[in-house]
């Protein structure tokens, strides 16, 4: 009986072993540098969630009239930053074309700039790279009623997201998925890049 429960006992130790190195090995061959640079240019669309924001235009009979107004829309954007040991830290800068709407008659346009600084945590799988962040910074947005004059909105926005690179080498693919917090409109952006890392 004993002898049966060593034999038993070696052999749950030897597939343990076996198991081990297949992890072992998979996170090696999945393991990211210690120190990486990276830097994309992407497209980007934002759409608008819950209420967006609220523009106003006084007619001729001295009475007002508003009408809810997109402020993202179509967008580029250029992200770089440094990984050290998984860790990530960086910046970008979005603009967005917004929505061209009419107000009593009147075409309102505009954009929103924003610049922000990235922190994430970037997980290795064999091709891939998961990079869950939170990107906080400032914005400004523009609108411009042409006759009626223009006006800006400057507010703080939190972003938390996530973004799937896939490797090609030195250049990589990516596609991201971001909720913009912001005070005037929020909205969910997505977008596609193309960039390199080393």
């Amino acid at each position: 009986m004993h002898t049966r429960l060593s034999f038993v006992g070696v052999r749950w130790l030897v597939a343990a072993g076996a198991l081990g190195a297949v992890v072992t090995s998979a996170g090696s061959a999945a393991a990211l540098p210690l120190v990486g640079v990276s830097a994309s240019l992407r497209g980007l669309y934002g759409f608008a969630v819950g209420d967006s924001q609220q523009v106003q235009a006084a007619v001729n009979s001295g009475t007002s009239a508003s009408s809810d107004w997109d402020p993202y829309h179509l967008g580029l954007g250029v992200r770089a930053g440094v990984t050290l040991t998984s860790i990530y830290v960086g910046g970008s800068l979005d603009y967005f074309f917004a929505e061209t709407t009419h107000v009593s008659g009147i075409e309102v346009s505009g954009g929103r700039l924003q610049l922000m600084g990235n922190i994430g945590y970037e997980l290795g799988l064999p091709l891939l790279t998961l990079r869950p962040f939170l990107g906080f910074g400032y914005a400004s947005t523009v609108i411009d009623a042409n006759s009626a004059g223009n006006a800006s909105k400057h507010e703080l926005v939190l972003a938390p997201g996530a973004e799937l690179m896939v490797s090609l080498g030195l250049l990589n693919l990516s596609g991201e998925v971001r909720y913009n917090w912001a005070d005037t409109a929020d909205a969910l952006v997505v977008g596609l890049g193309a960039g390199i890392s080393f």
